[in-house]
């Protein structure tokens, strides 16, 4: 069974049944069942709890949590839910859901954007990591106009990072009364 995707900030609910050790038939636990989430790594629970019993239901328990930084949960992490339950003097443990922590939402299925931070990357982005791809009509190509780029006649010239390779060769229009650049296409 693969992992479940859930988003930061939401909470998880989870149900564990508990059975006869001997006879299968559905048996309440000796004591409350216990849970604990794990980390992808670590051997220390970041999160533990008892399980609560449902009403009316013979051997059935529930219970949930919060999937926030406090409790330890980050984005693109993977969990694992853990319940340990005695019945009959049996103890057995089992991973009753594998979860990987997807960032948070806004609406259901629409991830948060942190606008900031991609608003940083963007412009913190040195050109040369992207020049060789970029096409024509990117930011891309109005940095390297801004930084790397001369006319000559009655062409701009506009080159990559390396001051050698040209990007892209673009036509001015010129005037002899106008400061002379008056269009590019």
């Amino acid at each position: 069974m693969g992992a479940m995707s859930v988003p930061h900030g939401e909470t998880i609910h989870f149900d564990v049944l508990t059975h006869n050790p001997k006879t299968g038939a559905a048996q309440d636990a000796d004591s409350t069942p216990s849970w604990q989430v794990f980390g992808e790594v670590s051997d220390i629970p970041n999160l533990n709890g008892a399980m609560t019993k449902r009403t009316g239901l013979t051997g059935h328990y529930k219970a949930s949590f919060g999937v926030e930084t406090i409790n330890g949960f980050g984005p693109g992490k993977f969990f694992q839910i853990v319940v340990e339950a005695t019945v009959d003097g049996v103890t057995a443990r089992t991973v009753v859901m594998t979860f990987r922590v997807l960032a948070a939402e806004t609406a259901t299925g629409k991830p948060a954007v942190d606008h900031e931070t991609i608003a940083d990357a963007v412009l913190s982005r040195d050109m040369s990591q992207v020049e060789a791809d970029a096409p024509e009509h990117s930011l891309c190509t109005v940095v390297l106009a801004a930084l790397e780029s001369s006319i000559s006649s009655t062409e701009w010239i506009i080159k990559r990072t390396d001051g050698q390779t040209t990007h892209v060769t673009k036509i001015v229009t010129v005037d002899a009364n106008a400061s002379p650049v008056t269009g590019v296409s």
